[in-house]
C-alpha cells in the first residue's frame, strides 16, 4: 500500500492524464466522435436531388471547407457543421477565409473504405469535424467579410516569405522549401514525397517539432547578443516568435502540438521544474487533448509523442552504456593521447546521434507499421545526415527572408539576398540528392503488413521492460526476447494464412480477384477496375496491409481495360514471377503500352 501511495505521489498527475486518455478511447469506442455525419440524415430532405447551401468559408488551402448557415432554406448554423467542397469552383483561387458563398450541388455522406488496407477517408474527415462532401454544380460568391488585422498580417508575412523563395530559388527546390519551411500543403509532387518516405525522413517535410526546435535555436542565438541580463528574460522573449511561426505556417496539428510542448517546457524551466520531463510531456498532451480530443486518434499525435518518449526513455541509457564502455582518456599527457581523446569524443558524438535516431525508430516502429505498413531501415542512418541539413536550410531561409525585407529599404542588401538564395538552393539540392541516395539503397525499407493491437501492446511492454532492468544480464535476456518477438511477428510465417483465401476486391466496373494459398503462393485473376488509379488506391494498399511484396502469377482474362488497368502499377511496385494473357492479339492500345 505504501508503494502504491508513493508512486501515486510521484506519478499521480501522469496517471490522471492516462485516465483521461482512457476516457477518450471509451467515447470513441461508443462512436461519440464519429456521429457527425448522422446530422445529415436529420437535416437533409431525401426527396431533394440538388441542395442549395449558403455558408462561411473556413479554409481554402488544399480543400475548400465551409460552415453552412442554411441548407435548402433550413437554418443549420447552430450545428457548427463543416462540409468539404469538391468539383469545379469558379475563381476558387480568389476565395478567402470568412467569405460568404452559395453552392448548388449534391451533399453526400462520407463513405467508408470498400477494401482492406484502403485509407479511411471518412474517419479522417469526421475526426476533423467534416461531416459531408458537396459536389458543386454551381457556385456563387455572396459577400466578402474579410479577415482581421492580425490574420491579414500573418497572410502578408507568409506571402512575403513565399515570394522571397520563389524569386531566388528554382522551382523544384523552392517547392521543397515552401513545404518544409512554410507548411504549404500542395507544394511538392508525389515523387519527392515518395523518396523522402522511403528514406525514412518524411517527417522533415512536415512542419513539426523538429522545425519548431530549429526556430527556437535561431532566435535563441539572436537573443544571446542582446544585453538582457537574466536568462529567464530570453526564454520569455522566445515565446512571441515561436507562436508567430506556428500561426504563419497555418497552426496545423503537428506544429501546434510542438509549439505547445515547447511553451510548456519553457514554463517548466521558468518555474524551476525542468527535470520533471515525463510530467511535462503529460501536461502537453493534456492541453492538446483538451483543445482537440480527437487528436489522440491521429497518426501524427501518436507518432510525435512515441518518438519523443522513445528518445527520452531509451537514448540516455544507450548513450550512458557507450560512454562507460568507450571512455576517453581523462589525463592528457601527450599529443597522441590528445588526438585519441578527440577521436573518441567524435566517435561518441556520432554514436549518440545514431542512438537518438534508433530510440525514435524503436518508439514509433509498430505505429509506422500500423499506419503505413512499412518500416524504413535506412532511417537509422539517413536521419543522422538529413536532420542537421534541415536545420541549416531553415536558418538560411530565415536569412533569405530577413535580408529580402531589409532590401526593400536598403537596396544594397540585395547582394545578401542573392547569396542567401544561392546557399538555400544548393543546400536544398544537396539534401534532395542525399535523400535520393538513401531511398535507392536496396532493402532501405521493408513491408511489414499491419500489426494487430495486441502485438503493439506487447511490443511496448517488452520495449519498456528491456530498458527498465539495471542488471546487464536481465537487459540482454529482455532484449533478445524483444528482438525475437518483433522479427517473428513480422515474418511471412505469421502473415500467411493457414487456409486458402479468396478476396474479391471492390473495384467498381471490372475485376480483381486475389488468391493466397497456405504455402504462401499469391495469385491475381485480373487486376483492373473503373478507376484509372485502382493500382495505387486499391491493389497496393491491399497487398501492403498483408505485407505482400511478391506475386507468383497474374492471369489477365480479357484485354478490356477494366480488367488490367492496375497491372502497370503492380509491375512497378512488386515482384511478379509470371503473367498469363489470352492468346488473342490485344486490341487495346493501352495494354501494349
Amino acid at each position: 500500500m505504501a508503494f502504491i501511495k508513493k508512486n501515486f505521489q510521484i506519478y499521480g498527475f501522469i496517471w490522471l492524464v492516462i485516465l483521461y486518455i482512457c476516457f477518450l478511447v471509451f467515447l470513441d469506442i461508443k462512436g461519440y466522435f464519429l456521429a457527425g455525419d448522422k446530422l445529415l440524415d436529420f437535416i437533409l430532405n431525401k426527396n431533394i436531388k440538388t441542395n442549395k447551401i449558403a455558408g462561411k468559408v473556413l479554409s481554402n488551402n488544399r480543400d475548400l471547407i465551409i460552415e453552412p448557415y442554411s441548407i435548402d432554406g433550413k437554418i443549420v448554423k447552430q450545428y457548427k457543421m463543416k462540409l468539404i467542397v469538391k468539383g469545379d469552383i469558379q475563381f476558387s483561387e480568389f476565395i478567402q477565409k470568412n467569405d460568404i458563398v452559395e453552392i448548388v450541388g449534391k451533399i453526400r455522406k462520407l463513405k467508408p473504405p470498400r477494401n482492406p488496407g484502403q485509407f479511411d477517408y471518412r474517419k479522417y474527415l469526421l475526426r476533423k469535424g467534416i461531416t459531408g462532401i458537396i459536389y458543386s454544380e454551381d457556385f456563387h460568391f455572396l459577400e466578402r467579410k474579410g479577415v482581421s488585422f492580425f490574420e491579414g498580417l500573418l497572410i502578408s508575412i507568409k506571402e512575403k516569405m513565399s515570394r522571397a523563395i520563389d524569386e531566388n530559388i528554382p522551382e523544384r527546390e523552392s517547392k521543397v522549401l515552401k513545404k518544409m519551411f512554410l507548411g504549404e500543403q500542395d507544394a511538392i509532387d508525389r515523387g519527392i514525397k515518395d523518396i523522402f518516405c522511403d528514406a525514412g525522413v518524411m517527417h522533415t517535410l512536415v512542419v513539426s517539432g523538429l522545425h519548431v526546435g530549429y526556430v527556437v535555436a535561431v532566435f535563441w542565438f539572436i537573443l544571446r547578443f542582446l544585453p538582457l541580463g537574466r536568462m529567464s528574460i530570453r526564454w520569455i522573449l522566445l515565446l512571441p516568435p515561436l507562436v508567430l511561426y506556428c500561426l504563419i505556417t497555418g497552426a496545423n496539428p503537428p506544429v501546434m502540438r510542438a509549439t505547445i510542448m515547447v511553451i510548456v517546457f519553457i514554463l517548466c524551466f521558468l518555474l524551476g521544474r525542468e527535470r520533471v520531463i515525463y510530467h511535462t510531456f503529460a501536461f502537453s498532451a493534456l492541453i492538446i487533448l483538451i483543445l482537440d480530443p480527437q487528436a489522440l486518434f491521429g497518426a501524427s499525435f501518436q507518432l510525435s509523442f512515441s518518438a519523443c518518449l522513445g528518445i527520452v526513455y531509451i537514448s540516455p541509457k544507450l548513450i550512458k552504456f557507450v560512454a562507460a564502455t568507450f571512455r576517453s582518456p581523462q589525463n592528457v599527457v601527450s599529443k597522441q593521447l590528445l588526438i585519441l581523446r578527440l577521436i573518441s569524443k567524435f566517435f561518441n558524438f556520432l554514436i549518440s546521434l545514431f542512438f537518438v535516431s534508433l530510440s525514435a525508430q524503436l518508439g514509433t516502429a509498430p505505429l509506422l507499421a500500423k499506419y503505413f505498413y512499412k518500416l524504413s531501415i535506412i532511417a537509422l542512418v539517413s536521419n543522422i545526415f538529413v536532420i542537421p541539413s534541415v536545420g541549416i536550410i531553415l536558418w538560411l531561409c530565415f536569412a533569405l527572408f530577413f535580408s529580402s525585407v531589409i532590401s526593400d529599404f536598403l537596396p544594397f542588401f540585395s547582394i545578401i539576398v542573392k547569396i542567401s538564395g544561392w546557399l538555400c538552393y544548393n543546400s536544398t539540392h544537396f539534401l534532395i540528392k542525399k535523400v535520393e541516395f538513401f531511398a535507392s539503397i536496396p532493402w532501405a525499407l521493408i513491408r511489414t503488413g499491419e500489426p494487430s493491437t495486441l502485438f503493439i501492446i506487447i511490443y511496448y511492454i517488452l520495449l519498456i521492460a528491456t530498458f527498465k532492468f539495471k542488471k546487464t544480464l536481465h537487459q540482454v535476456i529482455s532484449f533478445l526476447v524483444f528482438i525475437f518477438f518483433a522479427v517473428f511477428s513480422f515474418s511471412p510465417l505469421t502473415l500467411t494464412p493457414n487456409s486458402l483465401t479468396l478476396t474479391f476486391l471492390d473495384v467498381g466496373l471490372g475485376d480483381a480477384i486475389f488468391i493466397q494459398t497456405p504455402s504462401g503462393q499469391n495469385t491475381f485473376i485480373d487486376c483492373g477496375g473503373e478507376n484509372p488509379k485502382v493500382g495505387e488506391q486499391v491493389l497496393l494498399p491491399f497487398l501492403w496491409q498483408k505485407g505482400i511484396t511478391r506475386i507468383d502469377r497474374i492471369f489477365i482474362t480479357t484485354f478490356k481495360w477494366t480488367h488490367y488497368c492496375g497491372l502497370k502499377t503492380l509491375i512497378e511496385e512488386t515482384k511478379i514471377k509470371e503473367i498469363f494473357i489470352p492468346e488473342d492479339e490485344p486490341e487495346d492500345y493501352e495494354f501494349s503500352q
